[in-house]
């Protein structure tokens, strides 16, 4: 029951605190009209504001060029800095949520994996389903593909860590 628990905290605490940091993020730039509109156009877009990260395979390069603007003395916009923490404090409370709630060690652990893990299986057939309406060699769909189960896992473990630490029991 400890791992049902973990499992549905993590999911509904990432799902609402990325919903939150995109509307707030996405308001203060005043971009969220634009962002509606786009989504009339390609309802994928949804996956950005709902499963966050995941969603988001610009995360790296979104971590590299805040680094950068900050250290060159450019100025750094708040919203994109607010977006930016959206992404690593959503999984991070999530996780530490799965391990208040999952009573062992492994359901803490199981609950935030089985979280991602099912984000990521979304994202994926979305993705692979949007990618082969655009008839692209079947190489691009594998990529990408790959690319989605490579931040899922990486999600999965690396903050999996913490539900671990946080975990009552072995």
């Amino acid at each position: 029951m400890s791992f049902v628990k973990a499992f549905g905290f993590s999911l509904i605490a990432f799902i609402g605190l990325n919903i939150v940091f995109f509307l707030i993020g996405y308001g203060i730039q005043g971009l969220l009209g634009s962002y509606f509109a786009a989504v009339a156009s390609s309802p994928s877009l949804i996956t950005l504001m709902i499963l966050g990260p995941i969603a988001s395979s610009q995360f790296p390069a979104l971590l590299i060029s805040q680094v950068t603007a900050w250290v060159m003395g450019f100025p750094i916009v708040f919203a994109d800095v607010f977006l930016f923490i959206g992404f690593i404090v959503s999984p991070l409370v999530a996780a530490i949520l799965s391990g208040r709630f999952g009573e062992k060690k492994t359901e803490a652990f199981g609950g935030w994996f089985t979280t991602v893990m099912i984000i990521s299986l979304i994202v994926m057939i979305w993705t692979a389903i949007e990618i082969s309406l655009l008839s692209v060699p079947a190489e691009i769909i594998i990529a990408q593909i790959l690319l989605i189960i490579g931040l899922g896992l990486t999600y999965g473990f690396g903050y999996g860590c913490i539900s671990l630490l946080i975990a009552k029991e072995y």
